[in-house]
């Protein structure tokens, strides 16, 4: 989660994602951090979340460094999801 909240944060500081769409990303990860650290993490929510966020990085018109290095952190992480909760 650290690694993808260092890309989104690339990708805003240089044009890549609108300063918007990646505050709603960033907002999306801190949903997902909190989700995490509960005692029963909801899966669903987790996973839904990843998807707004792949959502958000697939509209960026300028698909940067650090935009492709996060797609493939976020596809991880939901495969991650479903053999962990």
């Amino acid at each position: 989660l650290n690694e993808l909240k260092a890309l989104l944060e690339q990708a805003i500081a240089s044009g890549e994602i609108e300063q918007e769409s990646g505050s709603t990303a960033l907002n999306d990860l801190q949903d997902i951090e909190t989700e995490t650290g509960k005692e029963s993490p909801r899966s669903g929510r987790i996973t839904r979340r990843l998807e707004d966020m792949t959502e958000v990085i697939s509209a960026a018109g300028k698909a940067g460094t650090a935009v492709l290095k996060a797609t493939p952190v976020i596809a991880a992480l939901m495969q991650a999801v479903k053999l962990i909760f």
